[in-house]
């Protein structure tokens, strides 16, 4: 599913290039749940915003679902974006001036799937519970309830990959465990699911999990079972 062979993403500053993400191979299989975790601003917001193809490499090659994303266009980058991946951002990011089944039916339009948009925007409010507020305002909701409804919107279109960034970080534990849920609930459907969090108790439910630290991965985790502790895998070239 997700393929990253030698990644960096570089920005320029005043005092020069500054490597976000640096050199980073690892690869996901299709229907894993991998968390990725590590200190604020070691570049995992960044590296997920080159999974899901908003931003491109400085250098190396990311293919995602079979697709070069260092070759596409941003016009091909969208039309893929749409039907292949759902975003979760951490401060929501729904539209203030739509309701919540139009912030839903968004990717709908963008895929131009063939479906009742507005019945199966209402329908996945109904799976996120929030079937009676569709007609409201993001103002007019609490932050759990929008960020409930940026899961719906994510799963919109049942992508095969999910990536979402600190989706719990601005809520409260109740909250927090109901979003978590349902992107849980995305992967024990055969959904691929890749979390960012700075949270240890969230990252440590995830199946496998990424560890990253001053642009690198750093560590690679995978508990088998799920109730033994960890085996650790230092990939080659971490530090």
């Amino acid at each position: 599913m997700i393929r990253c062979d030698r990644v960096s993403r570089a920005y320029r500053t005043g005092r020069g290039a500054m490597a976000a993400v640096d050199d980073v191979s690892f690869a996901v299989s299709p229907g894993e749940w991998v968390s990725l975790s590590g200190p604020s601003g070691c570049g995992k917001s960044t590296l997920l915003n080159l999974i899901a193809g908003l931003d491109r490499p400085t250098s190396g090659h990311l293919c995602v679902g079979g697709v070069s994303l260092g070759t596409q266009s941003e016009e091909a980058l969208a039309r893929w974006r749409a039907g292949a991946v759902g975003i979760v951002f951490q401060f929501f990011q729904l539209l203030p001036t739509l309701t919540a089944r139009e912030n839903v039916m968004l990717p709908l339009d963008f895929a131009a799937r063939r479906v009742d948009r507005r019945r199966h925007a209402t329908g996945l409010l109904d799976t996120v519970g929030l079937a009676h507020l569709a007609d409201a305002l993001p103002a007019e909701l609490s932050g759990g309830e929008q960020q409930r409804v940026a899961v719906a919107r994510a799963l919109a279109n049942d992508p095969p990959l999910v990536v979402a960034d600190e989706p719990t970080g601005n809520l409260d534990a109740a909250a927090g465990a109901v979003v978590l849920d349902l992107l849980r609930g995305h992967w024990r459907r055969g959904g691929t699911l890749l979390l960012v969090t700075h949270d240890p108790v969230i990252a440590a439910q995830a199946p496998r999990r990424l560890a990253m630290r001053d642009g690198r991965i750093v560590g690679d985790a995978v508990t088998i079972p799920a109730t033994t502790d960890p085996v650790v895998v230092m990939p080659t070239g971490a530090r």
